[in-house]
């Protein structure tokens, strides 16, 4: 069904991690999806699933203590984990909007709504400008990213180093403990039988060193399935390096030609970077570890092996800094050159023509001034009077008109509705003649200038129309009168509206919604997602909708995603999540939500969020459900195909394990459902 579909984001293999005093959070874990043209994902999950943070990664805009250690997500041929921070300004919020979850927060609680909206426009006002940078997006960006993708590789490789150190030493702190602990039993033991077996608070000492000791057995065992994920991890990245650098060494060695001599060399420049990366990643002992036992010191020297693979892979990368970055800049030193000849070339096209224009219409009034001057000395005195009063009364009625106009505009009071003047008839039909050719020159004239302008800079007169037209869109009643008011002034749903304007504002081809129904009741709620559904379709826009109630999506989803402790659990077409769940946790989701058709006890789900600083060995979800078999708690289960578009990471799903019916209160809830759709299908035929 995806394949013929137009594929706007790939997000593949994304991981992010984040420094805490605690420790490492792995929040994110390997998420992988793509978003089509048109069409919305919804990631579904609890809070702290990690569905926000992904979506602030595909944003450019994760917290400082936040580490992607690895993935990519592509965009228009880019990498936007590895732009810098300028070609970021180039895509966020102008290709990729988001509406966040609370309004009032998102807006400035002391700037008038009409400036918020108009504040991305008037910043990139300068039309020519905005050409410029255009024609040298290609090569400033090729120029930025050199140095911000040697910087995310040298950041993501320092932290890998960091991260190892650390859990050697979090092993050391942990075994120096269990042994203390274990002391501490035994003597407390032996002072135990000195007194006979019979002393209360030495048993009491007993009993809480062994819960320690027990807890801190736990915690190095975590740490030590962890460094046997870590030791997969490295080994499969090693092999992928392998073959990616190869890959590049066969795609440049291909010979080509180039007219400039700086893109020769660039050519050039990323076959012998892939060379050097592959000398680098092919060394024997890099992604080698001794797994032969736990023993600290075996592990701690594994890893110093690694560290100093990491050290010469870091020097690697500066040394494919410092060999592109001549060739670059020399690429956009020429680039800005051309660019710089067209935009002139493009601004004195327009001004010739508009002068052109200009001097047209001049001649053409001054033709008409003419005739009017000659007519005028033929009319009698007492005629070219009252042509004149006439003339003088309406240009008055008019000014007068279009000041009121513009007041009943912001009041949103019909011009109609009030009573108005009548316009006085020229008494001579050739003067009036003239005059309307007069007037209709002066029009042209403003129009012309306003065109000129407008090929240009975007002014504030124009910028304003834009963002009327914008609210108007999202349904804000008297746009002219909300435009000059502040956040406080609207109720929670019109905030929302205005965030939803401001996204729209700069024609984005993706739309984020971080929960952006979350802070409103369930009335407002209804029309928010209604006004989305119908601005998606309008503007064929692709959206991403997070939202950790599975009912709020039902009706506008093309596909589900469903998350849980970092990873995506399930992921189909929304008719399949919804009809044919397949993971306890979609069935947890879609049992606590509330349901007037369903009689039976809405199921909470039991327990809390594992903690992901250590994430659980296995099926996360396995603590939370009671459908959790033996197999849950040691290995990870892959993604199982239901249908070509339907998959879910679920032992469940494996040929040899029990069948398992889904509970009573999902079942119920789906045939309600699929009745209530045949009879809506009946009634429309």
């Amino acid at each position: 069904m995806t394949e013929n579909r137009e594929k706007v984001l790939s997000v593949k293999d994304l991981v992010i991690s984040f420094k805490t005093d605690r420790g490492i959070v792995h929040a994110v874990r390997g998420v992988s999806f793509d978003l089509y043209k048109g069409e919305t994902l919804c990631i579904v999950g609890e809070s702290g699933s990690g569905k926000s943070v992904t979506n602030k990664a595909i944003m450019g805009i994760s917290a400082k203590n936040a580490i992607i250690e690895h993935g990519q997500i592509i965009y228009e041929g880019e990498d936007l984990v590895r732009v810098s921070e300028e070609e970021f300004h180039r895509i966020r919020g102008h290709k990729i909007g988001m509406i966040f979850q609370d309004p009032l927060s998102a807006l400035n609680p002391v700037m008038k709504i009409g400036k918020q909206i108009t504040e991305a426009t008037l910043t990139n006002k300068n039309i020519l400008k905005r050409r410029y940078a255009d024609l040298i997006s290609k090569e400033l960006t090729a120029y930025r990213n050199n140095e911000a993708n040697t910087t995310y590789n040298i950041s993501r490789l320092e932290n890998e180093i960091e991260t190892n150190l650390k859990m050697v030493s979090t092993l050391k702190e942990l075994d120096s403990k269990i042994i203390k602990t274990n002391e501490s039993i035994k003597k407390d033991e032996e002072k135990l039988t000195e007194k006979g077996g019979n002393n209360e608070r030495l048993e009491e000492n007993i009993q809480y060193s062994r819960n320690t000791l027990e807890e801190l057995t736990k915690k190095k065992e975590d740490i030590l399935n962890e460094y046997l994920d870590y030791v997969n991890r490295s080994k499969a990245d090693s092999s992928a390096d392998i073959e990616k650098f190869n890959n590049r060494i066969q795609k440049y060695s291909e010979p080509k030609t180039f007219e400039k001599e700086y893109d020769q060399k660039i050519y050039s420049n990323k076959l012998e970077v892939a060379k050097h990366h592959l000398e680098v990643v092919s060394k024997e002992g890099c992604a080698t570890f001794d797994t032969s036992s736990n023993e600290i010191s075996i592990i701690e020297e594994s890893l110093n092996k690694r560290n100093s693979f990491l050290k010469e892979l870091i020097s690697s990368y500066k040394y494919e800094y410092k060999i592109s970055k001549p060739a670059l800049k020399e690429a956009l030193k020429e680039s800005k050159k051309v660019a710089k000849v067209k935009v002139n070339k493009y601004a004195q096209t327009i001004k010739e023509a508009h002068l052109s224009n200009l001097n047209k219409l001049g001649e053409e009034e001054n033709s008409i001034k003419k005739e009017i001057e000659e007519y005028e000395e033929s009319l009698e005195e007492s005629k070219l009077q009252e042509i004149k009063e006439a003339i003088s009364y309406n240009e008055a009625l008019k000014r007068k008109e279009e000041k009121e106009s513009k007041k009943f505009k912001e009041i949103n009071v019909s011009k109609t509705e009030k009573k108005t003047e009548t316009y006085k008839e020229i008494p001579d039909e050739k003067y009036a003649s003239l005059y309307v050719k007069l007037q209709e020159i002066a029009k042209a004239r403003v129009e012309e200038n306003d065109d000129y302008i407008n090929k240009t800079k975007i002014t504030k007169a124009e910028a304003k129309k834009m963002a009327l037209q914008v609210m108007r869109e999202v349904g804000i009643p008297m746009p002219e009168k909300r435009f000059k008011q502040y956040p406080f002034e609207f109720s929670g749903g019109m905030r929302q509206r205005i965030v939803i304007a401001i996204a729209l504002t700069a024609n984005p081809d993706i739309l984020i919604c971080d929960e952006p129904t979350t802070a409103l009741d369930v009335t407002i709620q209804a029309q928010i997602l209604e006004l989305i559904n119908r601005l998606k379709k309008e503007r064929n826009l692709s959206c991403i909708f997070i939202t950790h109630d599975l009912g709020v999506v039902a009706n506008m989803a093309d596909r589900v995603a469903v998350m849980y402790a970092g990873k995506i659990v399930e992921y189909g077409l929304a008719d399949e999540v919804f009809f044919d769940p397949k993971h306890p946790y979609t069935w947890a989701l879609l049992s606590s939500i509330p349901d007037v058709d369903s009689k039976e006890k809405l199921e909470a789900i039991p327990g809390t969020p594992p903690d992901m600083i250590y994430p659980p060995k296995g099926d996360a979800f396995a603590l939370r459900s009671k459908y959790a078999m033996a197999i849950d708690f040691k290995y990870e289960p892959p993604y199982f195909k239901v249908s070509d578009t339907h998959y879910a990471a679920t032992w469940l799903l494996y040929p040899g394990a029990p069948e398992v019916e889904m509970p009573k209160i999902v079942k119920t809830r789906i045939e309600n459902a699929l009745k209530d759709r045949k009879e809506g299908s009946e009634d429309v035929r």
